[in-house]
């Protein structure tokens, strides 16, 4: 967290021991990286169902809206962090951090 304070990625008060920050505020550098549009950083090669049975990912209809949501950096982060795949999370916060 002090690192990104140090890009100038956030902002914050104090830092809290080694535990934390104080009263953490998003920079318009960090909104503007995690608020912008990015082709599909990250896509799992395979989808398993409760069988275990391994298959390719599946191609969707998706609107236009959606597929729009989905685009935005921070709605990617989101989804590698909830799928828990180290090699996603990797690949989206590289992106994040190296993109200009």
């Amino acid at each position: 967290m002090v690192w990104l304070g140090e890009e100038d990625f956030l902002r914050y008060a104090d830092t809290i021991r080694q535990d934390g920050i104080d009263q953490a505020i998003l920079t318009y550098k960090g909104f503007l990286k995690l608020t912008a549009v990015a082709e599909h950083i990250y896509t799992a090669p395979y989808v398993t169902d409760e069988s275990n049975v391994v298959s390719i990912s599946p191609a969707e209809q998706i609107s236009p809206s959606v597929l729009e949501d989905r685009k935005l950096v921070i709605n990617q982060l989101r989804n590698v962090l909830r799928s828990r795949d180290s090699i996603a999370i990797n690949k989206v916060v590289s992106h994040i951090l190296t993109k200009d």
